[in-house]
């Protein structure tokens, strides 16, 4: 004997759309797949030097975030930064419009306060 599956179908008819239960073998039916569950090698953290099994060399974000770059990387990444400056000038102005503000600095100029003058609530004061 076959394992059957209910499911309910619509057919179209000139008076509106029917709906019939139909009897399918369950080997027919689709059912959802089940999701894959990936199989990690164990491996060990180099900060913490704890076991697990989960994707990428680090144990957690902890771990990941304590590393230590070596001057031969850093040189790396600022070579790569250099270049994407020279190769790129949008790039460049982006990056300019971060360190300066948009805010025009006006120029210092000498105060009109003598050496015996000084403010205090707003108000010009000069000492005797």
């Amino acid at each position: 004997m076959v394992k059957a599956t209910t499911v309910l179908c619509s057919r179209y008819h000139r008076s509106g759309y029917k709906y019939d239960l139909l009897l399918i073998p369950s080997s027919l039916h689709r059912t959802m797949p089940e999701k894959r569950q990936r199989k990690y090698p164990t491996k060990i953290c180099p900060t913490c030097t704890k076991p697990f099994a989960k994707q990428g060399k680090y144990c957690c974000r902890a771990c990941g975030n304590s590393r230590v770059f070596t001057p031969t990387y850093k040189a790396k990444v600022s070579n790569a930064l250099k270049q994407k400056i020279i190769d790129d000038p949008e790039y460049k102005q982006a990056q300019i419009a971060k360190i300066l503000p948009d805010i025009p600095i006006p120029p210092q100029i000498e105060s009109p306060m003598g050496l015996d003058q000084f403010i205090a609530d707003g108000d010009l004061w000069t000492e005797v």
